[in-house]
């Protein structure tokens, strides 16, 4: 059944979901609807966010991206996309960093590197280690959102 440009309706998005398309797709409802109700709390993960905004920041800057996580997550993914979308010559997945060809980095001088929001930190310090034996690098950490949420343990997990 179709909807009334004056229906009340509401929307969520998928977490994972690239920030700029999911802005694109909430202006598209806006513009078809004029009683639209937004979550009460942006559903797009921070740190999803966060990594997206700061990738954007650098990716043109960049010969190589490295995105560290996994093939199946979306986040991970998502992240190579907007590396690539902003500037970055090339941007791969590094789903093992043991196993990352580090030859291919020969004739780069700026090489991005980010993790998925569930990649954890010791794996992004183990691929600078890597690359610290094998090259002269500087790292210039960006400027990034501080991610300061924190999950309650639920109580029966609360030894």
């Amino acid at each position: 059944m179709p909807l009334n440009q004056n229906d009340e309706i509401a929307y969520v998005t998928q977490t994972t979901l690239s920030v700029d398309d999911t802005k694109d797709i909430i202006k598209e409802i806006k513009l078809h609807f004029s009683n639209v109700i937004e979550p009460k709390k942006n559903d797009i993960c921070y740190a999803t966010t966060n990594r997206q905004e700061a990738v954007k920041k650098i990716a043109n800057q960049c010969d190589y991206f490295l995105v560290i996580g996994a093939s199946n997550s979306s986040n991970s993914l998502r992240l190579v996309e907007v590396a690539k979308n902003y500037g970055s010559k090339k941007a791969i997945l590094v789903e093992d960093v043991d196993s990352l060809n580090l030859n291919i980095f020969q004739e780069s001088e700026n090489i991005g590197i980010t993790a998925s929001a569930s990649s954890p930190e010791v794996l992004v310090k183990k691929l600078l280690d890597n690359l610290k034996r094998n090259f002269e690098i500087h790292i210039n950490e960006g400027s990034y959102q501080k991610e300061d949420v924190f999950f309650k343990v639920p109580q029966k997990l609360n030894v």
